[in-house]
């Protein structure tokens, strides 16, 4: 983001989101959307160091200050949020939480890539849980597309 350029060090980026998150009642409708790719980017920054949860927590903002439609607003956008906001739950061993967001992705994403790509992710899951008639069921429905 743009608004990142400003920022000498990712601590001044981190320490500025923060801020602007504990204003959250403050915010103005024009800029509740600039203030969730803000805290996506966060979120990604910080995944990148494998702190999922608190990666997760960044994006869960993200997801607050989105429009209540938020595949219709965009869905490119709010697929990579929910994404992101999956493998972080999947990660922090919330398998549930997990498949609930590849669950919503699914019912919402109009796009055949992503929702194969959806769709692996869940048999991956699966997978690695043992869930082997799952995953089965999720690569077949995934071959469909």
């Amino acid at each position: 983001m743009y608004y990142f350029n400003y920022f000498k060090t990712r601590k001044d980026q981190l320490k500025s989101v923060d801020y602007l998150d504990k204003a959250t009642n403050l915010v103005e409708e024009e800029h509740r959307i600039q203030l969730a790719k803000l805290n996506y980017e966060v979120g990604l920054q910080i995944k990148e160091t494998v702190a999922f949860e608190s990666a997760l927590k960044y994006f869960q903002k993200a997801d607050y200050f989105i429009p209540e439609d938020p595949f219709e607003w965009n869905e490119e956008f709010t697929y990579e949020l929910h994404m992101e906001m999956a493998e972080c739950e999947y990660l922090t061993k919330n398998k549930s939480k997990a498949l609930q967001r590849f669950n919503i992705l699914e019912e919402n994403v109009k796009n055949p890539k992503r929702l194969v790509d959806i769709l692996l992710n869940k048999v991956d899951m699966y997978t690695v849980n043992c869930e082997y008639e799952k995953a089965l069921d999720s690569g077949l429905k995934g071959s469909s597309y």
